[in-house]
């Protein structure tokens, strides 16, 4: 649960985590880039190293990991909100993936799609032209 505690100047200090170093613009930076802008953590990493702030990618990770944590009561009111409707579009948007130590990047396909009167919904990411494997519950 995100705390107020006082800092050594007797002012009043938000944390997202509690007892976490990051403040809330470091981290709604940190999501945004990652899922915003498609920049992954390491490069991340490595441009806060470039600027002089060393950051493990572990770090980072655990960072991104306590923002969605702190993060959940928001994501499941939505949750809620979406799944009164009758029916529920989706959406199925390529994106380009660079594995590690590769140089050239292959279209993968992110797909979403659930309905409320199914008893599952799926998301999957794959590399164009394959085949989803679709959860047993909805048929």
């Amino acid at each position: 649960m995100p705390r107020l505690r006082e800092d050594r100047g007797g002012s009043r200090v938000f944390h997202v985590v509690p007892r976490g170093w990051a403040g809330p613009s470091f981290l709604a930076m940190l999501l945004f880039e990652k899922y915003g802008q498609r920049q992954p953590l390491n490069r991340q990493a490595e441009r806060f190293a470039r600027e002089g702030v060393p950051l493990s990618l572990s770090t980072l990770a655990d960072q991104v990991g306590a923002a969605a944590h702190a993060l959940m009561p928001i994501y499941k009111l939505i949750e809620a909100h979406v799944l009164t409707a009758t029916r529920i579009h989706g959406d199925d948007t390529t994106l380009p993936v660079m594995a590690k130590g590769k140089t050239d990047t292959k279209p993968c396909s992110v797909s979403t799609s659930c309905s409320t009167s199914s008893a599952a919904s799926t998301a999957s990411v794959l590399p164009s032209g394959s085949q989803s494997v679709r959860n047993s519950a909805r048929r």
